[in-house]
């Protein structure tokens, strides 16, 4: 599971990813915002994204995306992530950390 501010249906070509809900408040300068957790791991060996589940029914099973570690251990995704993905919200307060 991978966390990301950037909510499913505001993606553009890129998106980025942390490991922790905490990362990706640390890299947010909003006053407060959504973290949502994504259901995606890194394939480092490939350089891909890879789903945690497939269901052909809702988004389509052989969906991979390129993407990049990035040195402080957060992830770029080269192009959008089905909205099915998108497993849940948190609501957080960016001050808190």
């Amino acid at each position: 599971m991978l966390y990301t501010t950037t909510s499913s249906d505001c993606q553009v070509d890129r998106i980025r990813l942390f490991p922790s809900p905490e990362a990706a408040i640390g890299a947010d300068t909003r006053a407060s915002c959504t973290v949502h957790g994504v259901a995606v791991i890194l394939d480092r060996g490939d350089h891909r994204l890879i789903p945690l589940w497939t269901d052909p029914q809702v988004f389509d099973s052989a969906w991979t995306a390129p993407a990049e570690l990035l040195a402080d251990r957060s992830i770029i995704a080269r192009c959008p992530i089905p909205a099915p993905l998108f497993v849940h919200d948190l609501d957080v307060l960016a001050q808190a950390v």
